[in-house]
């Protein structure tokens, strides 16, 4: 869900990963417009992936950005 504003952050199915490891699994994520969101998790939970995907250092294998 999106507030108001709009969605300043749109993932959609996302599936990336480095070579033919798939770390991620079909994110989906919406992030409104002023918002604050922190992405907790374990070790090797795809944090820093998704963070590279959504910023272009990684190029996802499917799905919208």
């Amino acid at each position: 869900m999106t507030g108001e504003g709009g969605a300043a952050l749109a993932v959609h199915g996302v599936r990336a990963g480095y070579g033919r490891i798939e770390i991620l699994h079909g994110i989906d994520l919406d992030v409104a417009a002023g918002s604050i969101v922190a992405v907790v998790g374990a070790n090797g939970a795809g944090k820093s992936t998704l963070l590279k995907c959504v910023s272009g250092l990684v190029r996802p294998h499917a799905g919208e950005l």
